[in-house]
């Protein structure tokens, strides 16, 4: 499993990431690499712009506490299944989901438009199955954590 670093924290801090999906079959894996989240985001950001950098500047404020989104303030950050251990980021009419990873990493899933009181059930599931293939690829040492130029965050805002 591939992760790209939306937003690193300083060296041995929080840093938030992304699952990378591999787009055609090619010898140089990285250029045929894109992230989801971020495509979404890029869907987003026409209707969105403030939700949008909204989250870019939640993940920067996020990275330098000592906590992590911990540290963010419950209408910002909180848990949305306690029993699979999902949250998500809120900003504006978007939300974002996500999990801690091993050690200080927020792997987020994907970002969804508010729709009900409670969360949409079907991006908890998607957050729920990343989960359980995170942890497989984990225990197989099989993540590998990566840094992106071109498909950084800040590409969007």
């Amino acid at each position: 499993m591939r992760l790209l670093i939306l937003c690193p924290g300083s060296p041995g801090k929080w840093k938030i990431v992304a699952p990378l999906e591999v787009q055609a079959a090619s010898s140089n894996e990285d250029e045929d690499c894109h992230c989801p989240l971020v495509r979404q985001l890029q869907d987003y950001v026409t209707q969105y712009k403030a939700c949008v950098s909204g989250f870019v500047k939640l993940f920067e404020y996020a990275v330098t506490k000592v906590n992590g989104p911990h540290g963010l303030l419950k209408e910002w950050f909180h848990l949305v299944d306690s029993a699979e251990e999902i949250y998500e980021f809120v900003k504006g009419d978007l939300r974002l989901f996500c999990f801690i990873g091993d050690g200080a990493v927020v792997v987020c899933s994907s970002v969804a438009l508010k729709r009900r009181r409670k969360a949409d059930p079907q991006e908890v599931a998607k957050a729920v199955r990343l989960k359980k293939s995170y942890w497989i690829a984990k225990q197989k040492n099989q993540v590998v954590i990566v840094s992106g130029e071109k498909d950084a965050l800040r590409t969007i805002r």
